[in-house]
């Protein structure tokens, strides 16, 4: 197989069983949701620390955050670099 991106595999094999309408519909969707992983992964953090953070720990809250959002971000970028080639 060729080294083409996830997306334009993804697109190829959409393009195979959606009319072309629904492929530009279902591939900005796919976009758009990776767009908003970052924010939602970090909301959720937010909130869960919110609730279950205790105040003796030895990390502050939001310090834990920073480091938190430092790996999303690493993680991200590895992924997305592994399926663009």
């Amino acid at each position: 197989m060729e080294n083409l991106s996830v997306e334009r595999r993804l697109g190829d094999w959409m393009r195979g069983v959606l009319p072309d309408s629904m492929v530009e519909l279902a591939m900005f969707g796919l976009k758009m949701a990776w767009a908003c992983l970052f924010a939602g992964l970090i909301l959720g953090a937010i909130t869960l620390s919110a609730v279950f953070w205790l105040a003796a720990s030895r990390v502050a809250q939001y310090d834990a955050m920073v480091v938190f959002a430092v790996l999303v971000q690493v993680v991200l970028a590895a992924v997305c670099q592994f399926c663009t080639g």
